[in-house]
């Protein structure tokens, strides 16, 4: 068995691959281009190493012989002789006084946005602070945690706007513990002193001395029940209209009070509301 012959092409040394030619001088050959122009580009030997054609680079070729970095500045025509920058290699802004890297066009982030912004580049950075941890407020006699410029919130927000005095006394936060403060509530303090049903009442000028439904989470027997939100659930099988979502045979009492006065089922978009604001208040006259 012989092996391949050389191509018909004359100047071609190549082995053949189809018809006596060889797989380059057989596509020309087919599309009807011509055979000698452009002249064929030599074929990368596998294994073989082949150093970028520029002047004492040491860098493999990978386009026209030369490596990715040269032939990327010959098509931008960029300097050519310039020194490659070393991957890691941070470089610093260039405007002058600045100490800080280049981010974006050689500048660094601050300075880029000036120069698109239009706003001066020579003006002094203001510094950021990454933490104030276990540092108090630069306020004469304010203990509190600074947070911005060496101050705490209260102090910085008034030296930003300048509208109350840095002595003035802080106003001291009302927190809500304990129960609630009207007389005879078991509820627990949410708004000001006062639970929310309370809070809700003083603020509509409703009546304050009515009465208060049980705490929440509080269950009474075995076919009533206070949910987490105040709402409270009565358990009526075999009830006309269907139950609250995953629950069984347990209805939400003031829905189901409202659709044995109507005699039918409510309708998707008919909500049933409390009028003071109670909602284990469940009366005909409060719905």
């Amino acid at each position: 068995m012989t092996g391949p012959g050389i191509c018909k092409h004359p100047p071609c040394e190549r082995p053949t691959a189809t018809a006596g030619w060889c797989n380059a001088h057989y596509i020309r050959a087919s599309k009807g281009k011509d055979l000698d122009n452009p002249p064929l580009r030599n074929r990368k030997r596998r294994g073989e190493v082949r150093l970028c054609a520029w002047k004492d680079c040491q860098r493999s070729s990978r386009d026209n012989g030369l490596c990715r970095l040269h032939a990327q500045r010959q098509r931008n025509g960029w300097n050519m002789d310039a020194p490659p920058r070393v991957m890691g290699q941070k470089k610093p802004c260039q405007q002058d006084g600045c100490d800080r890297n280049a981010v974006n066009k050689g500048y660094c982030d601050t300075h880029y946005r000036r120069l698109r912004s239009g706003l001066d580049m020579t003006a002094p950075i203001r510094h950021k602070v990454a933490s104030y941890q276990g540092a108090d407020c630069q306020e004469d006699g304010c203990d509190r945690p600074a947070r911005a410029n060496g101050w705490c919130v209260m102090h910085y927000q008034r030296d930003r706007k300048g509208d109350i005095p840095m002595e003035a006394p802080a106003r001291v936060t009302m927190r809500n513990e304990g129960q609630c403060q009207w007389p005879g509530c078991p509820r627990e303090q949410e708004v000001k002193l006062l639970c929310k049903v309370h809070y809700s009442r003083q603020y509509q000028g409703l009546d304050m001395d009515a009465p208060v439904g049980m705490p929440k989470k509080y269950i009474v027997g075995r076919d009533r029940k206070v949910m987490a939100k105040g709402y409270v659930r009565v358990k009526r099988p075999g009830h006309f209209s269907k139950p609250a979502s995953n629950s069984g045979n347990w209805y939400d009492e003031h829905r189901y009070m409202m659709e044995c006065h109507l005699g039918r089922p409510l309708r998707d978009g008919e909500n049933v509301h409390h009028i003071n604001r109670d909602k284990a208040d469940n009366r005909l006259e409060n719905l």
